[in-house]
């Protein structure tokens, strides 16, 4: 993730911490997604793209939940 990602997460209260692929289909708007036990929110999405891919953006909050 480039520096205008990180500013641009920073100043809605998360730490950015991946970027992931998911398959259109997949991605019902969900605010959030759960790995190994640690929610992360979803506080950007870019697509779809012309593969039918969906970027999302999460993030761990870094201030009040």
């Amino acid at each position: 993730m480039g520096r205008d990602e990180f500013n641009i997460a920073g100043q809605n209260g998360y730490k950015p911490s991946f970027r992931a692929d998911v398959w259109g289909f997949e991605y019902n708007e969900h605010p959030f997604i759960e790995i190994e036990g640690t929610r992360y929110d979803i506080y950007r999405t870019y697509g779809p793209k012309p593969n039918g891919k969906i970027e999302l953006y999460a993030s761990e909050r870094t201030g009040k939940k």
